[in-house]
């Protein structure tokens, strides 16, 4: 059967990963700082985003290290 589309190394493929937690963790801490400064968010956006922000660092930490 052919093969199509791109082949990357692992390298590779961790680095565009930890890019991607990276920037969502960013994004998700901005808008808790914004909500923390009197921007509405909804509540279970607030509940959801501290979660997620934790459980993305703790990725990070320890798959990709600090």
């Amino acid at each position: 059967m052919p093969e199509y589309g791109y082949r990357i190394d692992c390298d590779a493929a961790d680095s565009i990963c930890l890019t991607v937690l990276k920037d969502h963790r960013d994004y998700l801490q901005k808008e808790l700082d914004e909500y923390t400064q009197g921007k509405w968010l909804h509540e279970e956006d607030v509940k959801k985003n501290k979660k997620l922000v934790k459980k993305i660092t703790y990725l990070i930490d320890n798959y990709f290290g600090k």
